[in-house]
This record gives structure tokens, C-alpha cells and sequence, in this order.
């Protein structure tokens, strides 16, 4: 997956989003509170997502607001070097540390 534009990166984030939701919605409450015994049930995973996509929104405005202020600039436009990175990211699996 590459993204060349701002505008298809928020397309395919919309696009995630969506199908996350539409997943999601195929629960009924019952179903979505049941977990298995060493697992998360689908609805904590759902409120974990919400929690770290919030928690990334907000490191990122705060990062760029910085990186602009620096730059003398309102707002940043990011590098193709960044852009040419993002493929990298995101065949990239990570592991949260156990205070996550």
C-alpha cells in the first residue's frame, strides 16, 4: 500500500474505519461482552481501538502544531520521505509495551 496524497491516506483511514464498523455492527451486545477465557471480547477490542486512535489524534495534532510553530509556518505539509515511509508502517507489526 502506498499513499501518494494526504487525501488517499484519509480515504483508506475512512475506509478502515468503515469496515471496522461494519464489522462491529454484526455484534449484538451479548455476543460483543463475550470473551474468551484468554482473550478480549470483541467489544474491549472495539473500545481499545477507539482509545489509541483517539490517544494517536491527539499525539499527532500536538506534534504537528509543534513542528509548525518551529517552522515559523501554521500548518506542515509532510516530506515525501514520510510518504515513502508509510508502506514501511504499515506491514509493520508492533507490540504494545504491558502499561498500554
Amino acid at each position: 500500500m502506498q499513499h501518494l496524497t494526504i487525501e488517499n491516506i484519509l480515504e483508506q483511514n475512512a475506509e478502515s474505519s468503515r469496515r471496522f464498523i461494519e464489522e462491529m455492527s454484526q455484534f449484538g451486545d451479548e455476543k460483543a461482552a463475550a470473551a474468551p477465557p484468554d482473550g478480549w471480547s470483541a467489544a474491549q477490542i472495539a473500545e481499545h481501538v477507539l482509545l489509541v486512535e483517539t490517544g494517536i489524534l491527539r499525539i499527532c495534532k500536538r506534534l504537528l502544531g509543534d513542528a509548525a510553530t518551529a517552522a515559523g509556518r501554521e500548518t506542515l505539509a509532510p516530506s515525501a520521505a514520510f510518504l515513502n515511509g508509510l508502506p514501511m508502517f504499515a506491514s509493520t507489526k508492533l507490540e504494545a509495551p504491558e502499561m498500554v
